[in-house]
């Protein structure tokens, strides 16, 4: 990837000469299974800008980066974000063709030039005017590893790994296997694998059997690792090769040994640069990435320090500063704090070190903000104020800076500056006393955060008392490993007999909190020559000459890298518990909808009974009007008679003939009453109400995941760093992830609900149009037809009355007939033995879970970026402690 330096300059002719600044755009998948070709692009990017940060105007050039993770709708989304909001003169990405044909779709549509630094798909760039790249296409690269398989290596048979839906690894397996044929190579057998994959066991087991000279991969590295390792697992010891897809770090740390010997081909080659630009590019960047560290402890501390800088991390400036922080304290004094309640004599016994009545002493706290005790060649006082501005004073003005009976300006900490061979070796903290106030104390834990050892100053009346040995075990942490020592001032209120029951009552008490064993001393006595050696103040400066002061520094710099690494397991925890909870929404849904399935599909049983209940009771009513108005009326008919004293006559038959009063059912029905019409209404706004019932529990389903997941969404949209060090990236992250709630998980939910209903709307408006509203060309269709039956029966009647008989309708064939004209049996036959509405339900209820298990994908892939963080520094801990 170092090819990238000339890339800058290119698109920033594009600039205005009246810029002050120009942005360029980065996309690339800094995080993701394949964010090892995104780093290694963005390493070569951010140094050519380093190298080369302005134009030949002397506008500055300005990267915009963001991470694609790999995907092609966040590799969409980010292009036209850097064109549309950030209005950069040009964009560089993607790195994988997929995901580059969307950046240049966005860059062509706008008219932006962008360069593609690795996308090798032939047709990424047909047709194209602003687009451009600089690697190679896949149908070079896959003929010229053709050609030196078979014409250098002399292999004639290959074994072919494609990745089925990945438009590089199809392209470029495409071109070598015509390429390999043509030169009289043979594959003999063609694997098909998917991106993600990650048991390549049946494959490996095949290739060892297959016998072939060589096995051609052109797949990304992720995959193309786990088969090496478990082909050679195995035992498979043939040649293994692939495209540019393996060319990064990444490969070579996934797949170990495996890929010893492992041939690909690359655009580029990083030992033999063809310009004197290259070869000065190169050894720049050697000099910026190459990382060699000595097996020593400063070694292994810059081992790890790299480790934190991991881009995927996201570590942020404070994590940083406090990660360099740390690490440079290997090359200062250690700190010691001299630790106590107020009043404890702390102050003076500072001064006893200092050689000078320095330190302003009393009954009340004076002691405000930490003050440092460092060596220098003369006394001298530095303040450092919370605006960051520094003064040097003389002694004289210490009393102004920490006595808290005068109005103090915001001093954040003090150095007294003194020529004390001591200090040479450390550096002593006087911390404000402990319980003097608030703000003391707040200043006492923040700086503990830098010390090494403690002394435990108390007044010799307070050993043992319950008070002191609560106030010790709240500092507990710092006493732990730090060779801290208790002292006990102001030894010369008690006897020799007094001292020894003090102090072995002391030791019981506190001893087990030390590392050292606990000694009592005289401030008092040790300022005068005369009682010096009675005060036992020479027991301290012993102890503080014989610190072990390599040991302190490791043990510093271990537990504070360890702090560093909670740090970050809090945040992962956290995130990964805000994803099981997500993940538990769509596991308690999944079970919702199992639940209920037996209920909903009783309530559309019950309305499809109630459906052809209403279709039944309709046909009745008709049925019931129509027998009511089928009557007798006298009829007669002649035919020849058959009297030989009336030959040439008619004979006269008369006979009560059946007729349906059309009309009077018409008007019964439907003109002189609104009473049907009103009975017809309520039925169908009744049948109405009860789809619509449906479809309020169809949506009631969704409402029920709805909720949770706007509930979510509520609770952590504007989550916040809980400590200063975590990534602002990930929590950014995180943000947005959860603001995409609507977008992630329901929209798609939403759509399947949307469509389902729709259908049943269609079918509900079917059921009105074919029968709900149809019951006057129902009863016109039903009378039409009996009418037509009873007056063909007549004219049969009359015709042959001995052979034909008069038809009159049934009760029940009328409402036979009704039912068919209703079309009940088409909806008897949807809504019972092919159940329609069941049908749409579980429908939906497939389509619920199968979108389920997608919105669990999305969330495991989140989980699974955390987890490779929460590996990576889990992994770093376990070379701290062995440090």
């Amino acid at each position: 990837m170092k090819k990238i330096h000339f890339i800058l300059g290119a698109l920033a002719l594009a600039s205005s000469l009246f810029a002050k600044e120009v942005q360029i755009g980065v996309v690339l998948p800094l995080t993701g299974s394949i964010s090892a070709y995104g780093q290694d692009v963005l390493a070569g990017i951010s140094l050519a800008n380093k190298l080369y940060p302005k134009m030949q105007n002397n506008d500055e050039v300005k990267l915009v980066i963001i991470d694609s993770k790999g995907d092609k709708i966040e590799s969409s989304n980010a292009a036209t974000r850097l064109v549309s909001q950030d209005k950069v003169i040009g964009i560089i990405g993607e790195a994988i063709t997929t995901n580059t044909m969307q950046v240049i779709s966005i860059a062509e549509s706008k008219k932006v030039p962008m360069i593609a630094p690795v996308a090798s798909g032939d047709k990424l760039l047909n047709k194209k005017s602003y687009s451009s790249r600089v690697c190679f296409m896949d149908s070079f690269q896959g003929e010229k590893f053709a050609d030196y398989a078979s014409k250098e290596l002399g292999l004639k048979t290959a074994a072919l790994i494609v990745d089925q839906a990945n438009v590089y690894s199809l392209g470029l397996a495409k071109v070598f296997e015509t390429k390999f044929s043509q030169n009289g190579g043979k594959i003999v057998k063609k694997f098909t694998i998917s991106s993600g994959d990650k048991d390549f066991k049946a494959i490996a087991s095949q290739l060892k059997n297959l016998n072939a000279d060589f096995v051609y991969m052109p797949i990304y590295h992720p995959e193309a690792a786990l088969i090496a390792k478990q082909a050679r697992s195995i035992g498979f010891d043939k040649l293994i090769s692939a495209g540019d897809g393996v060319n990064n770090q990444t490969f070579i740390e996934l797949g170990g040994s495996a890929v010893n010997g492992v041939i690909f081909t690359d655009s580029f080659d990083a030992h033999n640069p063809s310009t004197q630009t290259g070869k000065d590019f190169i050894n720049a960047y050697e000099k910026e990435y190459k990382q060699e560290f000595q097996n020593d402890f400063k070694g292994e501390l810059k081992r790890i320090k790299m480790r934190f800088y991991e881009p995927f991390l996201h570590a942020s400036t404070p994590f940083l500063t406090r990660l360099n922080s740390i690490i440079a304290s290997l090359e200062k004094p250690i700190n010691v704090a001299i630790l106590g309640q107020f009043s404890s004599g702390k102050s003076s016994l500072l001064n006893l070190i200092l050689q000078k009545e320095i330190l302003p002493t009393g009954a009340v706290p004076v002691t405000f903000k930490p003050t440092f005790l460092r060596y220098a060649k003369e006394y001298l006082l530095k303040v450092e104020f919370e605006n960051g501005f520094e003064k040097l004073c003389e002694l004289s003005e210490l009393g102004f800076y920490t006595d808290q009976r005068k109005e103090l300006q915001a001093v954040k900490n003090l150095t007294l500056f003194a020529p004390i061979p001591l200090l040479e070796k450390l550096t002593l903290v006087d911390m404000p006393g402990l319980n003097a106030n608030v703000t003391d104390d707040k200043s006492a834990f923040s700086e503990l955060e830098n010390i090494h050892s403690v002394i435990w100053l108390s007044l010799i009346d307070n050993a043992g008392k319950k008070s002191e040995e609560d106030a010790i075990i709240s500092h507990l942490e710092l006493l732990k490993d730090t060779q801290s020592l208790c002292v006990l001032n102001q030894k010369d209120k008690l006897d020799q007999v007094e001292l020894e029951r003090v102090l072995n009552y002391a030791t019981e008490v506190f001893g087990k909190y030390f590392n050292n064993p606990i000694i009592a001393l005289s401030c008092k006595e040790a300022k005068s020559k005369q009682s010096y050696e009675r005060s036992n103040f020479n027991a301290l400066l012993k102890h503080l000459q014989s610190l072990d002061t390599q040991k302190l520094h490791k043990n510093f710099i271990k537990t504070r890298l360890l702090k560093l690494c909670e740090v970050l397991f809090s945040q992962y925890l956290l995130f990964e518990n805000i994803l099981e909870k997500l993940t538990t929404i769509f596991k308690t849904y999944e079970d919702f909808l199992t639940q209920n399935e037996s209920m909903i599909k009783q309530k559309i049983d019950l309305l499809s009974l109630e459906v052809l209940t209403h279709l039944k009771a309709l046909g009745e009513k008709i049925a019931q009007e129509i027998e009511a108005n089928i009557k007798e009326k006298q009829a007669y008919f002649y035919t020849p008679s058959t009297n030989f004293l009336h030959k040439n006559l008619y004979q006269k038959h008369e006979y009560k003939a059946p007729v349906i009063a059309s009309d009077e059912v018409f008007l019964n029905l439907f003109y002189h009453s609104d009473k049907f019409s009103k009975e017809f209404k309520k039925m169908k706004t009744q049948i109405f109400k009860e789809f619509e019932g449906l479809k309020l529990d169809l949506e009631g389903i969704f409402s029920h995941l709805e909720q949770r997941i706007i509930l979510f969404k509520s609770e952590f949209l504007h989550i916040q760093k809980d400590e200063l060090l975590q990534s602002e990236v990930d929590f950014s992250e995180l943000r947005a992830f959860v603001g995409a709630s609507d977008e992630l998980f329901l929209k798609d939910f939403k759509q399947a609900l949307f469509e389902e209903s729709l259908k049943l709307d269609l079918f509900f408006e079917k059921l009105s149009i074919k029968a709900l509203t149809n019951y006057e060309s129902a009863s016109k269709l039903t009378l039409s037809f009996f009418s037509r039956k009873v007056n063909e029966s007549r004219e049969f009647f009359e015709l042959d009355s001995t052979e034909f008989h008069l038809y009159h309708p049934e009760y029940h064939e009328i409402y036979e007939r009704m039912l068919t004209e209703l079309n009940f049996y088409e909806f008897e036959n949807l809504l019972l033995d092919k159940p329609f509405i069941i049908k749409k339900y579980e429908d939906l209820n497939s389509a619920f879970k199968a979108l389920i298990l997608q919105k669990f994908a999305i969330i495991n892939k989140y989980k699974s970026q955390i987890m490779k963080q929460k590996q990576w520094v889990l992994e770093t801990e376990v070379l701290i402690k062995d440090l």
